[in-house]
């Protein structure tokens, strides 16, 4: 079944249309437009509320965070305080220890070969021994007292100097302890047993050695701090938690989670801005492609092009509305399902998948309500087959909420630990099954809108103008009732041969129950209307019934604006004679003025021609059926010589011209108007003697019926 119908102009229905300049800068302008939509809705809901506040200030309500983020302030200060926990990494350095006590024994030695050196004056060894720096700053009794010591004495001043030097050097000395090191050097060189000056000395030369053997590794050190503060967990603000309390004043951390948030007034907004814009220009030209690779009739056509983005944009542009109540509530099903009316399934289902997307970026990329909004607009979609009249877009609309609320509850088993009877929960489904409501209501509401500004005919509708209880069938029925009945074999006709030559169908046969309509104006003056009475016809010059007879097409067309029938019907009425000629009035008329012989437009239709196949095909199996009932007796050869004489005829007359009616389509319309008529008008079996009299009326009636010209009219 098609949804669009009657859109565009009727001449401009096919493949064969090229762009034209002024044509597509209106579609230009139209995508342009909806741009300007989609930035605007974005923009300003990727864009949070700003507020203006300092240190120190008190906040006049409470700031909620609009989105999920990372405390930067908080966690920073925590990954601080864990890498400042982390001790220094320092290495020992054996050689520092080795060095010191070489340089020890070095000192010893070179003290023994002076004491050694007997041939020299204490003075002049004295000297001597201040040749060697450490002993330089020593005072000279001490050196005196060294220099006269006994060699037992000295060996035991050096093998505690040995092992103070190197019970200290083991123990690890970094560059901060050395003092207190020092410190130790003298308390341990005290309790010795030795006289003062062999104390200082010893005091002196082992604090003189000591020296750092701990040496600090940057890099090392630098590599754990840097694991333990990765090893901090970020702190989060949760969307919707409160940064700032009613009633607290503001501290500089406050100010710090405010900016990062972007909720300061005072703040530059350009990067989420920039990056909302491309966003939306991303999105218009995903659209954009679409419709150019697979929906080119409506990307080239300013109407549908136009009406796609007001439907669009008339459900993006409430979503701040719905979203802090609930994204549940956004009815996208309401989209997908006009356009799966108005327009085509598969640009709605595409639709359904944009707008799915576009909500998962207005809620901050919350995959659920993607989820739930897509498969809403694809079961609006599906349910559209099934609808017959408008009440069952109420039906479609508790469809969607079900199939909402099932999705719902899915996602929460799934992926959430919470109770099936939670609040939160609960609510939910009462959001997801409102909205199925909501679309169901927006629907209903808009679609004769979009009907009316955009004059579209859609199933819908056409569903509305078959029902046999429609104000103009009824008048149809009692004022002709011979028209009415004629109109309904006509549709059937109709119908039948348009779906098999690949046009609609359900258009065909509605544009064949109104196309007479205009016989309700003068119905006797039409053979099927006429029931055996007089023709007054014969009463009246051939012109002036050529003038009633045709004038059945204005009264029509008339009486169809009275009633606002889609214009696409209104097109049947007028294009289903052509510019034919009642071949009957103007040969009578010529008998008559032999003299000055009319021509063939004073008795011709004014027309148009039938630009669409479905009104071409109403207008074959229009005259087909009037000439195959003014047989006097049908058979099913003389009925298919009939049908093919009439199609011919229309041919010849180039009827035809303006439609995309084939050859092959033809004969295929000449088989299906024959095996039906055969059917309708099939040959009486003859009765018995005694019923033989109930066979006079009707064909005394079929020999009143009159040319079949009249019944063509």
């Amino acid at each position: 079944m098609r949804f669009f119908r009657g859109l565009m102009p009727r001449q401009q229905h096919g493949f064969a249309r090229h762009f034209q300049p002024d044509s597509a800068l209106r579609r230009l302008m139209v995508g342009l437009l909806f741009l300007v939509v989609v930035a605007s809705v974005f923009t300003t809901s990727i864009l949070p509320e700003r507020v203006d506040l300092s240190v120190g200030e008190v906040a006049d309500r409470d700031i909620k965070a609009p989105r999920t983020v990372i405390n930067e302030v908080e966690t920073e200060r925590l990954r601080k305080a864990a890498a400042d926990a982390v001790d220094p990494v320092y290495e020992h350095n054996s050689r520092v220890g080795e060095e010191a006590l070489a340089s020890l024994q070095s000192l010893f030695t070179f003290l023994q070969s002076v004491r050694a050196q007997g041939e020299l004056s204490l003075e002049q060894r004295l000297e001597r021994l201040k040749e060697n720096g450490i002993y330089a700053e020593l005072p000279d009794e001490i050196l005196l007292a060294l220099l006269q010591e006994d060699a037992k004495t000295m060996a035991s001043v050096y093998a505690e100097s040995e092992r103070i030097l190197s019970s200290i050097m083991q123990s690890g000395i970094k560059e901060e302890t050395l003092d207190s090191f020092r410190r130790q050097v003298d308390v341990e060189v005290d309790e010795l047993p030795l006289s003062p000056n062999h104390k200082t000395a010893m005091s002196y030369i082992i604090k003189s050695l000591i020296k750092p053997n701990l040496v600090f590794n940057q890099e090392e050190t630098m590599k754990r701090r840097q694991q333990a503060r990765e090893a901090v967990e970020p702190v989060q603000i949760l969307e919707g938690e409160i940064v700032v309390a009613e009633g607290r004043k503001v501290t500089e951390e406050d100010i710090a989670i405010l900016r990062q948030l972007g909720l300061l007034r005072s703040q530059s907004s350009t990067r989420v801005t920039a990056g909302a814009l491309l966003l939306s220009l991303i999105y218009v030209l995903v659209i954009g492609a679409y419709l150019y690779y697979f929906q080119r009739e409506v990307f080239e056509s300013e109407r549908m092009l136009l009406l796609l983005c007001i439907i669009l944009s008339l459900l993006l542009i409430p979503v701040r509305v719905f979203i802090p109540i609930s994204a549940y509530l956004v009815p996208v099903g309401a989209a997908t399902l006009l356009l799966s009316i108005l327009l085509n399934p598969r640009l709605a289902i595409f639709a359904g998948f944009m707008l799915a997307l576009a909500l998962g970026v207005l809620t901050g990329n919350d995959f659920k309500f993607m989820v739930v909004a897509f498969i809403g607009g694809m079961v609006g979609v599906y349910s559209v087959e099934r609808i017959g009249q408008r009440s069952d877009l109420v039906k479609t609309g508790l469809t969607i909420g079900a199939a909402n609320a099932l999705t719902i509850l899915t996602l929460y088993l799934a992926f959430e630990s919470g109770s099936l009877l939670a609040t939160e929960f609960l609510l939910d489904l009462l959001y997801g099954l409102v909205s199925g409501a909501l679309a169901a209501v927006l629907a209903v509401g808009s679609l004769p809108i979009f009907e009316s500004s955009f004059g579209i005919i859609t199933a819908v509708k056409l569903l509305e103008l078959s029902n046999p209880d429609q104000p103009l069938l009824r008048q149809l029925l009692l004022e002709a009732p011979g028209t009415y009945h004629h109109s309904v074999l006509v549709a059937n006709l109709s119908e039948a041969a348009t779906e098999a030559v690949g046009g609609d169908s359900l258009l065909a046969r509605v544009g064949a129950y109104y196309h007479d309509i205009g016989k309700m104006k003068r119905p006797y003056f039409f053979i099927e209307n006429q029931f055996g009475g007089q023709n007054p016809h014969e009463k009246i010059s051939p012109s002036l019934s050529a003038l009633i007879i045709t004038s059945h097409v204005k009264d029509g067309v008339e009486l169809a604006r009275k009633h606002k029938l889609p214009s696409v019907i209104v097109d049947f009425i007028r294009e289903h004679h052509g510019t034919t000629c009642i071949s009957y009035f103007f040969n009578r008329a010529a008998e008559v003025d032999r003299g000055n012989p009319p021509t063939r437009e004073e008795f011709s239709y004014e027309g148009p021609k039938p630009t669409s196949k479905e009104s071409a095909v109403v207008m074959l199996a229009d005259s087909a059926e009037a000439a195959v009932r003014a047989l006097s007796k049908p058979t099913p050869g003389r009925i298919e010589g009939v049908i093919r004489k009439v199609i011919k005829d229309r041919l010849n007359d180039n009827q035809l011209e303006k439609c995309d009616l084939t050859l092959k389509n033809l004969d295929t319309i000449a088989d299906i108007f024959t095996k039906i008529l055969t059917g309708v008008f099939h040959p009486r079996i003859e009765y018995p003697e005694g019923l033989k009299g109930l066979e006079k009326e009707p064909a005394e009636r079929e020999q009143v019926a009159g040319p079949a010209e009249l019944k063509e009219g």
